[in-house]
This record gives C-alpha cells, sequence and structure tokens, in this order.
C-alpha cells in the first residue's frame, strides 16, 4: 500500500500512521517510478519530494507549521544562550551530534557556524562543536554500526566536557529516524545531570552509564524527521533506556516552557521533530533527512548569532525563523530549475559507473566538504564500492576549525590494532566510566587528536593524478584509521571512463590548482562537467573552461550574491565566512540527485527502494527485514529467515544463528556484498533456490534490480 494511503486515522488533531510506518522508512508513492523514468524525470521526481520538505505529508505536521515552529524558537534561544556565555567568556559549548549522515553534517554545520562567529578562544575555534559516532574517519568511510553503542556516546560526550573544560554544553542529538543510540545517550546524560528521570525500558542488566562531571551546567535538544507516537521502542544491548524514552523525556520538559511569558527559563530540554516525508529513496535519510537536519541547525545557529550582534531585531522570534526557512525552501525550488542539466550529469555519471568507471567530485571550501560528504555515503546506500564515487577537496589539510573529543573511536581503535599484532584484546574498547581517564594515560587520546586532524588527507588534490604514493603509503600503514581497502587506499589516476565534476559557488571560487588537475584528467580522456551555485564570475567561468569542463550546470543563479539570506548579513562579523546556506542546499541537492539517479540508473534501486543498502547496523538490519518482506511479497518472519540465510551463506538457519542479537548479524553482514538483493532473490524463489544459487543469479544479471525482478515469486 502506499504511504499516502496509509493514514488510518486522526486522533487529537494529529495524523496517525500505522504503528510499523515510520516516515522516514515509508516509500514515497511520488518516487514509486525511479527506477522507470529517464534522468531529466527522475531528477523532477526528486523535486516533489524534497519540496515535502515544507510542505509536509500525511497531514502530520511540517516545519513551518506551528508545533515545530515553537520547538525550533525553544532550540534557537538555547543556542543563543550558549553562544551569550561563549561570548561573554565562559567555556560554553554547542554540540551537535549523531551518526552517520547526521554526524557528518554535524561537523559541516559546526564549522561553517564557528567561521560565522568568528570568535576563537585558545585552541578552541568557536562554542559550535560536533561528535561523530566512529570518530572523524566516519566523514569519509561509514561507520554505522558505531550507532549502536551507548557507551561510546557517553565516553566521547564526557571527554568532549573534560578535554575542553566545558563549563556549560548544550548537546543537539541528530537523528532523523529517531533511533541512534550514540546520540540518544548523550541526551539522556544532559537529562540526568538535570535530575530529569527518565524511563528505563531498555536493557535491564545494562550498567548506568558515566554521568556528566560534576558543576557542568547541561541541556539538551533532539532533533528527528518522525512524530513521537511512531518512534519504537527499540532495546539495544548495553543500554538500559530507549531513544523513545529520551524523546518523551525531552517533551516533557519542552512543555514546562511557557513560550509567551517574557524572560521566561528555558527548558532543560526539548524535542523539533517536523515531518518532512518519505524519503525518495525508502531509508536514505541523507537525502531530506540530511538536507533539513542542515538548514534547521543553520537556522537555529544563524539566529542565535545575530541575536547576540543585534538583541533588538528580533531575530529569535518565530516570525524572522520562518522567513529564514522561506528562503531556504525558494532556494530548494530554484536547484530544480536545473533539472535537465542534472539529470545530464547523472546520466552521464550512471554510464561511467555502468563501465566501471567512477565519478569524482573535487571543489574548495565548504562546496568541496559536501562532495566529500555525498562521496562517502554511496557505498552504505547503494552498496556502491569505495573507490564508486570519491571527492577531492583543496582544503584537505585544514579540516579543523570545530571543537571534539572522539575517545570511544581510539579506544576501539588500539585494541582493533592490538588484535592485529596477536596480542588479543587490550580490553580498552568502548565501556561505560572510567575509561576517559585510562585513555588519556594510556596515550589513546592523542591518536584521538591526531585522527582529529589528518582524517581529510585521503583528498588530497594530489591523488587525481594517481602520483600521490607516499601519502597514500603512510595512510595505509597507519594503525589506526579508515579502512586500508577504502578511502585511504590509493586513488589510480582520473581518466579515461571517469567522470569529473568541478564544484564551485561565489564564497567557494574553484582555485587554479583543481583547474589545473582537473584539465589533466581530461586530458587522460575523463568527462568534465561543473556544478556553479549562485552568481558564478567570467573570471570563473573561463577558468572551468579551460580545466576542460564539457558542461556546467549552474544551480540558484537568482539568489543574488547577498545569498538572500538576511540573518547571515546579520550574524557575520568580516568576510572570513565562507558560509553561503542557501547556496549550500542548492548545491547539497544537485548532488544528492547526480549520484541517487546514477545509482538508480545503474540497477542500484528497485522503484524507489535501496535494494542494495549495506546491513551495517541494528537500525539496517531492520530495514532490510521489511525491505525484503516489501519486495517480494512474503511476511516479516519469511523475510527475516531468508536475510539470515544470505547473511550467513546457510540453506538452515540454525536455532542459535536465530536467536542471536542482531549486532552479531550485523557484524557478519557488514563485510559481504549483495546480502540484501540475494535475500530478495531467495524470497521470491520460494525456497527453490541455494544461497549460492542466488547470489550467482545476482552477478550474472545486467543489473540488481533486472535479476531482482525476474526472480520466480
Amino acid at each position: 500500500m502506499g504511504h499516502t494511503k496509509s493514514l488510518a486515522s486522526q486522533a487529537g488533531g494529529r495524523a496517525m500512521l500505522p504503528a510499523k510506518q515510520r516516515v522516514t522508512e515509508s516509500p514515497n508513492p511520488l518516487t514509486a517510478l525511479l527506477d522507470d523514468v529517464a534522468s531529466d524525470a527522475a531528477v523532477r521526481l526528486l523535486r516533489g519530494a524534497d519540496a515535502q520538505m515544507f510542505a509536509g505529508s500525511d497531514g502530520l505536521e511540517s516545519v513551518l507549521d506551528a508545533g515545530p515552529m515553537r520547538s525550533l524558537e525553544c532550540l534557537t534561544r538555547m543556542v543563543g544562550e550558549e553562544v551569550a556565555a561563549w561570548a561573554s567568556g565562559a567555556q560554553a559549548f554547542v554540540v551537535f551530534t549523531g551518526s552517520g549522515t547526521s554526524g557528518r553534517l554535524a561537523y559541516v554545520t559546526a564549522r561553517a557556524l564557528n567561521k560565522v562567529l568568528g570568535q576563537p578562544r585558545g585552541e578552541a575555534p568557536g562554542p559550535f562543536g560536533y561528535l561523530l559516532a566512529g570518530g572523524p574517519n566516519a566523514i569519509l568511510a561509514a561507520h554505522e554500526n558505531a550507532e549502536d553503542v551507548a557507551a561510546a556516546g557517553a565516553l566521547d560526550l564526557e571527554a568532549f566536557v573534560q578535554r575542553w573544560g566545558a563549563e556549560r554544553v548544550l548537546v543537539v542529538g541528530v537523528s532523523c529516524g529517531m533511533s541512534a543510540t550514540y546520540s540518544g545517550s548523550q541526551v539522556a546524560m544532559c537529562l540526568a545531570a538535570n535530575g530529569r528521570a527518565v524511563s528505563k525500558g531498555g536493557d535491564q542488566t545494562a550498567p548506568d552509564l558515566a554521568p556528566l562531571p560534576r558543576g557542568v551546567a547541561a541541556r539538551a535538544a533532539v532533533l528527528g524527521f518522525n512524530p513521537p507516537s511512531l518512534v519504537r521502542r527499540t532495546v539495544v544491548p548495553a543500554w538500559g533506556t530507549t531513544f523513545a524514552d529520551v524523546l518523551e523525556a525531552c517533551k516533557e520538559s519542552e512543555a514546562e516552557w511557557d513560550q509567551l511569558a517574557e524572560g521566561a527559563p528555558l527548558p532543560c530540554a526539548c524535542a523539533l521533530h517536523p515531518v518532512v516525508g518519505p524519503e525518495a529513496v525508502a531509508g536514505s535519510t541523507r537525502m531530506k533527512g540530511g538536507s533539513a537536519t542542515k538548514l534547521l541547525l543553520e537556522t537555529a545557529g544563524l539566529h542565535a548569532i545575530a541575536h547576540l550582534r543585534q538583541p533588538a531585531a528580533g531575530w529569535l522570534a518565530p516570525p524572522a525563523l520562518r522567513e529564514t526557512l522561506l528562503r531556504f525552501q525558494d532556494a530548494m525550488l530554484r536547484t530544480y530549475d536545473a533539472a535537465a542539466d542534472i539529470g545530464a550529469v547523472a546520466e552521464a555519471s550512471s554510464e561511467a559507473l555502468r563501465g566501471g568507471g567512477r565519478v569524482v567530485y573535487l571543489g574548495a571550501g565548504p562546496a568541496g566538504l559536501l562532495g566529500v560528504i555525498d562521496a562517502s555515503e554511496c557505498p552504505p546506500t547503494y552498496g556502491a564500492g569505495f573507490d564508486d564515487v570519491r571527492a577531492a577537496w583543496t582544503h584537505a589539510g585544514d579540516p579543523a576549525l570545530v571543537p571534539t573529543a572522539h575517545v570511544a573511536a581510539a579506544l576501539e581503535a588500539a585494541d582493533a590494532a592490538a588484535k592485529a599484532r596477536g596480542q588479543g584484546s587490550t580490553g580498552s574498547a568502548p565501556k561505560p566510566s572510567g575509561a576517559v581517564a585510562a585513555a588519556a594515560a594510556a596515550g589513546d587520546i592523542t591518536a584521538c587528536a591526531a585522527a582529529e586532524r589528518t582524517w581529510s588527507e585521503p583528498t588530497r588534490v594530489g591523488r587525481l593524478d594517481g602520483d600521490d604514493v607516499a601519502g597514500a603509503a603512510a595512510d595505509a600503514a597507519a594503525p589506526a584509521g579508515l579502512p586500508k581497502l577504502g578511502p585511504r587506499a590509493p586513488m589510480r589516476a582520473v581518466g579515461s571512463g571517469d567522470v569529473l565534476l568541478l564544484l564551485a559557488s561565489p564564497q567557494c571560487p574553484l582555485p587554479e590548482e583543481a583547474a589545473a588537475a582537473a584539465s589533466r584528467a581530461a586530458k587522460r580522456g575523463a568527462w568534465v562537467a561543473a556544478i556553479s551555485v549562485g552568481e558564478t564570475s567570467a573570471a570563473q567561468l573561463a577558468l572551468v573552461a579551460t580545466a576542460g569542463a564539457a558542461r556546467v550546470v549552474r544551480v540558484g543563479r537568482e539568489l543574488g550574491a547577498d545569498h538572500g539570506l538576511p540573518v547571515l548579513a546579520a550574524a557575520a562579523t568580516g568576510p572570513g565566512s565562507e558560509l553561503a546556506p542557501l547556496h549550500e542546499l542548492c548545491l547539497k541537492l544537485a548532488l544528492n540527485a547526480v549520484t541517487t539517479v546514477a545509482h538508480v540508473r545503474k540497477g542500484c534501486v528497485l522503484g524507489n527502494r535501496m535494494v542494495n543498502l549495506r546491513v551495517t547496523n541494528r537500525k539496517l538490519f531492520m530495514r532490510a527485514v521489511k525491505l525484503v518482506a516489501d519486495t517480494s511479497g512474503v511476511d516479516e518472519a519469511t523475510s527475516r529467515h531468508c536475510l539470515l540465510r544470505s547473511i550467513h551463506g546457510t540453506e538452515a538457519v540454525a536455532a542459535d544463528i536465530d536467536a542471536a542479537d542482531a549486532a552479531y548479524h550485523v557484524t557478519v553482514a557488514s563485510a559481504k556484498d549483495l546480502v540484501v538483493p540475494t535475500a530478495v532473490v531467495l524470497a521470491k524463489a520460494g525456497g527453490g533456490l541455494t544461497v549460492a544459487a542466488a547470489t550467482e543469479r545476482l552477478r550474472a544479471s545486467g543489473t540488481i534490480a533486472e535479476a531482482v525482478r525476474s526472480a520466480s515469486s
């Protein structure tokens, strides 16, 4: 049944969906034909889905409705108090935290807001920090199973507070589907610091997580895109509560805030959960979920900074917030004025991928960083190889500008390194309480700081020429960090069969170094194109031409040189800021469209479902079970059985395997290709195929989608 037909009842003025039909996981009826239309038409289907970020879906509250606007005001005022405290000399921080796309965009947004504020102090570049499950290396290579570890979240937040001597901290836990244990545990720590009770609906055998250091004033917020009524109470081993329990406590705290009372004290927590509609590719929250995350965090941060600069201008009031959101909506619509050109680049990219070539992004500053983020999300979403979509960034040597402290990732890396040396487990893998001091004594925090400084090294422009042998060898020899077969593997020279996309904007013009590298790639046979955002100067267009660009896609041209966003002019202290929120939204949407449509055309998407996703955490295991059931027509019990057969390569699932926790299945599945497609073929065959035969059928077929469609039902 299509998602729009699932609106079963109205209760208390709020639309209610069936219990298991979470909006973020539902197939979007607007994109049901995504794999059955030409590339330019597919881009226009994405436009319809993205419009739901502001229009909403299924009668549920969108970002522009009264409830979410009230929560956004609360969050913005909370951010404003921390920014004001920082400006007054306090060690006050706003920490954006999340897993996967949420954590990557937490980094991007915190980095940008610190540049806008422009008030560094000591080693801290500003009050906006980030934490990402799996550490900074997860910006480049998905480490999504890290989101299931509550202790990792607790360790990282404790380490952040200690490392920066935080006196005050506001933790904004981002989880698009409202399920990430990593950020949920950090929000729970802040609630506990305020004496706010959180229900213990999780693992009853789990030890309590270590509290925040005494004397730290802590507050928290949750950002996600499902109604609270649809958030599952999923029990995760070693966590005594659930994300649903944490969300409920945040909502109870926010309800105590009197929005209309002048000077009313803010609550210790709030929750912002507008519905942005089902994703264009079901479950792939890198798209709308990521875009909405970025624009909402930027809105709250920029308005808080603008209030610091102009306290009497009303920047914290709902009308001002609403005006900024409407500007973002306009930018979204203007992006798709270039739908035909975006579709042409997506088609060329698909041809490259089908022929064994690659798609490679090249840009500077935030524009280049968005390319890095888009590339990093293709392997887990589409089952792509690490080398299929890559990115080079001219700011690779300057990835900092954000306070952080990823102790849990350092401990895990140290443990893995010890095992690789044949020493067995060191016992230093993430665990509750007492581990931060031990990590400091063991030097693991030093390793953590090194990772924070060097995560972007594999994105150096020199790798486009395939001659960065020394740098690649140094990366490969590192005892911890990214997988050696992933982004740290040497990149072969970009040339024949590849697509190279230059990324440029007025704030992040393409430097001559990048144009020269692109020109060399073009001479080696690469198809070069450019995506230019906003008003591109004649000099920049000339430089793009010298780089050998065969096509220039221009998006957001009508937004103007002032970015069309008054709050940015009010917030920025000077010309040092590269941030152009509207332009960046345009670029993110365009990049998402290119790689999405390219993989759809390659046959990695069935209808509008990410049928070749990698099962790398508990959430994706549950999502895979539902996906197999939906695409094969079997019930969820049969679907789960077929998925377990595919994961473990067995014809009969033993009782101990069937009873094992999802974490065990994830550990096995994360290292395998074609897990979900094989399960779909098994389910459709009704027991008539072995696992090996199903996998061979997939490998022999033209595309994954073709093999799944042709399987007997």
